[in-house]
């Protein structure tokens, strides 16, 4: 009998240990929540990076930020061959992060809990009751405990480097969205270094020093002025460029930045290529493979085992790639005087798409609680029966190790503000039909640059009256007139960076 009752007690703490980890995997989220990243602190350098292995080439995305005083600034890019250079928009980075945020888990696994609840009790009347009662009991709290996990589980399976570069040294100059780009390919470096004090800008020794490195391996440059109206110390945010060039690995450029630094450079990478990315010194904060959806009228079920790609900005970058990495690091001046390379992986599953919110973290810690509670039942009252140890032994074991366990369990798991992208988009049909209501029948309607003014006109008027903070933008949570197809559409962004288009009249 004791070693049948060891064997029931195996395959219950199997189930309880195998179990709710597939209940908690189903695919069936119909209110997923996501991790809340607007108010993350925002890195020094951020930057999209795009490999295509077959053909060589990267695209390369970087965040802009400027902080100083003054109205002009110069930014040089170190790439390894001639790139293309395009306008990117101010809410792709924001948009990727919303694409990587975790899955958060938004309510505690009450079966589980119940479950065992159950086991513990059954290891009670195991330890403590006479052998007849210890039979009955045991077996029915068994029973209860393994029907409380199979059956949710049943009924959802029914149901569910570059070349070398020669002469000229100036190659082009144009406007690309807001910036004055001028490609530079110089042997020596010594055009970059004159493109800088033509414009007035300081060239510290430590950079003319890495302009002349690049320039010795062959490399282009791409110099890039941007001018503001007044002088101020708030940082400016434009938008991003677009590189795309050749290279046969892909790279992100560092030394130029490290030149002469001083102190640590917190910096943030999205990958995209066939596997896992990975870089020396980063880690892999958030990874999944890609989904990308060239439709984007229909709604997103956000996933922890996917990240899907439905933005008009973003889909064309990385419709290819498999799969899409966020690296994180923190690097100290001595980390940045060489790029950073990326590397791959073979692993192509998910990491860190899943993140507890306070009550999901409370309820692992009574899960937690309760195994260790019956782990000690279970070990302690085996010795108490068969070496002689003091009755009750396993009751004060339980009662040390379960709060033990849960309460460790809350100091070790974190919890997450989260957001419900499902709540954002029915919300965004509020504001669909009152402005349509509030520009019917205008007859300049079908003009985009008029629209949106209304929309600006609308969405001032619509946060007065709702308390919101809505605004006219591509970034999560904002509203944009585009035309398309002889329309004039209105694009909403949710949270996690999906675009919606809803066709409102024809275009002028």
């Amino acid at each position: 009998m004791n070693r049948l009752w060891s064997l029931v007690f195996a395959a219950a703490l199997l189930a309880v240990c195998v179990l709710p980890l597939a209940v908690r995997a189903d695919g069936k989220m119909f209110s997923t929540a996501i991790a809340d990243v607007s108010g993350a602190q925002m890195p020094d350098q951020a930057a999209l990076i795009v490999y295509d292995a077959a053909t060589k080439q990267q695209t390369l995305a970087i965040e802009t930020r400027f902080v100083g005083t003054g109205t002009d600034f110069g930014w040089i890019v170190p790439l390894p061959s001639r790139p293309e250079v395009t306008p990117g928009t101010t809410g792709m980075f924001p948009c990727l992060r919303g694409m990587f945020a975790p899955i958060v888990r938004t309510s505690a696994n009450d079966t589980a809990i119940f479950a065992l609840a159950m086991l513990v009790l059954a290891g009670l009347c195991v330890v403590y009751l006479p052998k007849y009662w210890r039979t009955v009991c045991g077996t029915a709290l068994i029973i209860m405990c393994l029907a409380a996990l199979l059956l949710p589980s049943l009924g959802k399976a029914r149901s569910s480097a570059g070349s070398p570069i020669a002469d000229p040294e100036f190659i082009d100059r144009r406007i690309v969205g807001d910036f004055e780009v001028t490609t530079l390919e110089s042997p020596r470096g010594e055009a970059v270094v004159q493109w800088l004090r033509d414009h007035g800008f300081h060239v510290p020794a430590a950079a003319e020093s890495a302009v002349h490195q690049h320039a010795r391996e062959g490399w282009s440059f791409v110099a890039t002025r941007l001018t503001r109206e007044a002088s101020t110390s708030e940082p400016m945010t434009a938008h991003p460029l677009v590189f795309t060039f050749t290279t046969d690995a892909p790279i992100y450029p560092m030394r130029l930045t490290g030149a002469g630094a001083e102190r640590d450079l917190s910096v943030e990478l999205f990958v995209f290529g066939a596997t896992r990315a990975g870089a020396a010194g980063f880690r892999a904060a958030a990874g999944a493979p890609v989904v990308v959806r060239d439709e984007p009228y229909g709604r997103v079920w956000h996933h922890a085992s996917r990240i899907t790609v439905q933005n008009s900005a973003l889909g064309p970058l990385v419709d290819g790639a498999a799969y899409g990495t966020r690296l994180t690091a923190t690097l100290k001046p001595a980390d940045m005087q060489r790029d950073i390379a990326i590397s791959w992986t073979d692993s192509t599953s998910p990491t860190g798409r899943t993140a507890h919110s306070e009550t999901s973290r409370a309820g692992l810690a009574v899960n937690i609680g309760l195994l260790g509670a019956f782990l000690a039942i279970a070990f302690v009252g085996l010795f108490e029966r068969t070496r002689g140890l003091r009755r009750g032994t396993a009751v004060v074991a339980a009662v040390v190790l379960g709060p033990l366990s849960g309460i460790v369990t809350l100091g070790a798991v974190p919890a997450v503000p989260s957001i419900r992208p499902g709540d954002v988009w029915r919300n965004s049909h509020d504001v669909l039909r009152k402005f349509y209501e509030a520009t019917e029948g205008d007859e300049r309607a079908g003009e985009l640059v008029y629209a949106r003014s209304r929309l600006d006109e609308f969405l001032a008027a619509f946060n007065a009256a709702n308390g919101t903070t809505l605004r006219r933008g591509d970034g999560p949570g904002q509203f944009e007139l585009h035309e398309r197809d002889g329309m004039i559409w209105l694009v909403h962004i949710d949270a996690a960076g999906a675009e919606y288009w809803n066709n409102l009249w024809p275009a002028a």
